[in-house]
């Protein structure tokens, strides 16, 4: 249950703490005092956005802190999974810093968002004044009816199971994407492909063809370079081979006359030998350099072409373009082959498809059983609440399509009066019947669910009298089984709570703020008094307020 809620820096609020207690709990004050204003402030704790237009003071951070009792709940298993720290007395808090920035903590740990939607949503049902719309929401009709078959596990596995299906979905749409843009692509990559491919290119043949268009082109230069190398090396009267031999005579006389000189004489003999190979090497190189019109005109034609390839494609080098061309064979063969991954694709689909319908099948079987037994017990709570010819009826159809909770949609058909046809609720119940609707619904799925705590804010708008009356002993009666914070300004509800909560304005230090008060015995009459007789308090009215208070 709610302990106690402290607000700072909020809307019109300076410093104010709220406490609760159990049982049921009413909140009465003026309009404009400042009772929605804590609504949107208990909110906050709850998970709601927040933004720097709520701060009283636009230099100073919002505090709103929220202590919740926890005994005899089972909600260890939250904290354990979350690595929260579990206390039976939890504290929620939100603050909100001048730039705007958010955080969140349980028990002086942050939280995100939806770890704290999560966790209040274990704990406490808020119906805030505009929730009343929530009757012609698909999403809120099918989500009552599932929080009142209370098989969230079920619920869950479908949930992951259209988010499997789904997945899969996206998958094969972005295969189906892939494809259609291969097909509009292999035309044009199968021509590429094709120029590359008959171009025959190798990895260094720009290195040959320059080197072999460069003795091509000066063919004639490089014979007579080669025969004056010859001639210099061993034709003529004085060569270098020559002049070489002659040398290794005299080293050779020397040799004889001393031992020690043999190293002259072999390296001599040694470059001798090198210099008749380097001769036999040039001749032959010279002999194959031959003046070869044709082929020079085939080298520069391959040369030009690759040169051209390389500009087309913007590349640099040739192993570029065979890269190149090993991408482009990829892609014509994943374009050509691509049908056997868009039926492994969709066989996926279909797969988790067929999983889908199975637990939603049996979901919505679950649904409509308790479709039944939640109709009958809201149809007997709207009796109660001074509907005796009301009908409700929960109505199943199927959809078409998957949706995430299942291929269900739910209708609440509704009749207020005796023989008339039951229409779509939301567009048949008038303001107050559907305050009635809603409470019903309320109170039933929050003792369904067995949550420690249900908040009404002015649920009871548009009733009065023998209505009000009732309105307020169905409060009191689910205010046995758990907290209850209601709202309103019907003095009926009010003179049957427990607990009185007044919230009015205060000047301080010439400043409005909102103030809250636990009401006295005495102080509950006067102000049931005031609202009983619009602020006039006569002993008249006083009187009723007291009548009120001690009926039953």
């Amino acid at each position: 249950m709610l302990e106690s809620l402290t607000i700072k820096n909020f809307a019109i609020i300076d410093d104010l703490e709220v406490k609760f207690e159990h049982g049921f709990n009413v909140i009465t004050g003026e309009t404009g005092a400042g009772k929605s204003i804590m609504v949107q402030a208990l909110g906050l704790t709850l998970g709601d956005r927040a933004d720097t237009s709520s701060l009283r003071k636009k230099t100073e951070k919002c505090i709103v802190e929220l202590t919740i009792s926890l005994t005899n709940l089972s909600v260890q298993s939250f904290f354990f999974s979350n690595d929260l720290d579990y206390a039976e007395q939890t504290i929620i808090r939100r603050e909100i810093n001048p730039e705007g920035k958010s955080r969140a903590f349980i028990n002086d740990t942050p939280v995100n968002l939806s770890i704290l939607k999560e966790f209040s949503g274990l704990i406490i049902d808020l119906h805030s004044q505009h929730q009343n719309l929530d009757a012609a929401n698909p999403v809120f009709r099918l989500k009552a009816l599932d929080q009142f078959m209370n098989n969230e596990s079920i619920v869950k596995d479908l949930e992951k199971c259209y988010n499997r299906f789904d997945q899969c979905k996206k998958e094969l749409k972005e295969l189906e994407r892939k494809e259609a843009e291969l097909k509009r692509n292999l035309d044009f990559n199968q021509f590429q492909w094709r120029e590359l491919e008959e171009a025959k290119l190798e990895p260094e043949m720009m290195e040959g063809l320059e080197l072999e268009q460069k003795r091509l082109e000066n063919s004639g230069e490089i014979k007579s370079s080669v025969m004056n190398a010859l001639n210099c090396l061993q034709q003529g009267e004085f060569t270098i081979l020559s002049n070489l031999n002659s040398l290794k005579g005299f080293l050779s006389g020397l040799h004889k006359m001393d031992e020690s000189t043999l190293p002259y004489l072999e390296r001599v003999q040694s470059a001798i030998v090198e210099l008749k190979d380097l001769a036999v090497e040039l001749d032959s190189y010279g002999e194959a350099v031959v003046d070869n019109p044709e082929r020079l005109d085939l080298v520069n034609e391959r040369l030009d072409l690759v040169a051209r390839l390389l500009r087309k494609h913007n590349l640099q080098t040739v192993s570029e373009l065979l890269k190149y061309q090993s991408h482009l064979e990829e892609a014509i063969s994943k374009a050509e082959n691509f049908d056997s991954e868009l039926l492994k694709a969709q066989a996926k689909v279909d797969a988790s498809l067929l999983e889908y319908k199975a637990l939603a099948q049996n979901l919505s079987l679950q649904r409509r059983k308790s479709a039944i037994e939640l109709s009958a017990q809201i149809s007997k709570t709207l009796t109660e609440l001074s509907m005796p010819d009301a009908r409700f009826e929960i109505v199943l159809e199927t959809l078409n399509e998957p949706g995430l909770l299942g291929m269900d949609q739910a209708v609440w058909m509704f009749s207020s009066n005796k023989g008339s046809e039951m229409k779509d609720a939301a567009k048949s119940a008038s303001g107050g019947e559907l305050s009635r609707l809603m409470l019903a619904i309320k109170s039933t799925l929050a003792q369904k669910a067995e949550l420690p705590t249900l908040i009404l804010d002015e649920i009871d708008t548009g009733v009065s009298g023998e209505v009000a009356s009732r309105i307020a002993n169905l409060m009191r009666s689910i205010s046995n089984k758990m907290q209850v914070i209601a709202i309103t300004h019907l003095p009926q509800v009010a003179a049957r709570a427990h607990h009185h909560l007044f919230v009015y304005k205060d000047e301080i230090k010439g400043k409005t703020a909102t103030q809250i008060k636990n009401l006295t015995s005495d102080e509950k009459v006067y102000t049931l008094a005031a609202m009983l007789s619009d602020g006039n308090l006569s002993e008249a009215a006083l009187e009723n307020a007291r009548a009120l208070i001690n009926s039953k």
